[in-house]
């Protein structure tokens, strides 16, 4: 089953209790957290704004259902990156000012497509991790092995295949099929967020 990445989740938030948020943090936090972290934030100010991200959504009463997910989790992370650095602006005194203020005009300045590629990384994670899961439950670990290491270690198809006992043709229709049940995940992933999103 899917991870579940709809609006009522969202909307449970307020009212429901850890678990809900686990959920929630469990689905998000590693896109949101590693946005801010390649914009420079230290690892405690990063989670500061990641449980504001969160708040900040179990708080919000509705959303425009013609807007995408990511979209709306990409606007309020940058509302409230750019809501912390105000914060800072209003401790800091002479050139350190100065820093926060370009900081704010560049997170301003930031395209969307820089928030996409960390979304999309991050379902690529948890499109992988799922289709792994899959494999080893049918006992096929060799098949996910050899994708492993010819993919992600880029080692030879030949090389593998000698070590796992499998021909270098099977590694190479495995790691095809492999690849195709992880672009499915991760339109299932996306398909499943929008349309719930949508619905609620």
């Amino acid at each position: 089953m899917l991870p579940e990445t709809r609006h009522s989740l969202i909307a449970r938030l307020p009212q429901g209790g850890d678990e809900d948020w686990a959920d929630f943090e469990k689905i998000y936090k590693p896109a949101v957290y590693g946005y801010l972290k390649k914009r420079g934030l230290q690892d405690a100010d990063a989670d500061e704004v990641v449980q504001d991200v969160f708040l900040h959504l179990s708080r919000q009463e509705s959303y425009d259902p013609q807007v995408r997910f990511r979209s709306i989790l990409f606007t309020v992370t940058k509302r409230r990156m750019i809501d912390f650095f105000r914060k800072q602006k209003r401790t800091i005194r002479g050139s350190g000012e100065t820093w926060v203020r370009d900081r704010i005009e560049q997170i301003e300045a930031q395209p969307e497509i820089d928030w996409e590629l960390e979304y999309q990384q991050h379902l690529l994670s948890v499109a992988t991790a799922k289709v792994k899961d899959e494999y080893l439950s049918r006992n096929n670990e060799s098949a996910f092995c050899a994708y492993e290491e010819t993919q992600i270690k880029e080692r030879k198809a030949k090389e593998v295949a000698k070590e796992l006992e499998l021909t270098p043709a099977a590694v190479r229709m495995g790691c095809t099929r492999i690849r195709k049940r992880i672009r499915e995940c991760i339109d299932e992933l996306e398909c499943e967020a929008d349309a719930r999103f949508r619905a609620m």
